[in-house]
């Protein structure tokens, strides 16, 4: 309770306007009323994607070929 007659005196008594307002502020802060902070906050996202090739896709045709073995150029069955 010293500390809060100090603050009290501070506030009444004190010859300059500043003392005064920071025994104010004190007290108010104290008491859980200062005010609020500002946070500046960034909303930016960033999404990195990246594709490794792990040899699991089917290899492709050899060019000029058809999915039931036959030749594109000449129609002949292969082998």
């Amino acid at each position: 309770m010293p500390a809060l007659a100090q603050l009290r005196r501070l506030i009444d008594q004190a010859e300059g306007d500043a003392v005064k307002l920071a025994a104010v502020r004190d007290v108010l802060d104290r008491c859980g009323l200062k005010p609020a902070d500002l946070v500046a906050v960034d909303n930016t996202v960033r999404v990195h994607v990246s594709y490794e090739d792990r040899g699991l896709a089917p290899s492709p045709e050899p060019p000029g070929t058809h999915r039931n073995g036959q030749h594109a150029l000449n129609g002949q069955q292969s082998g």
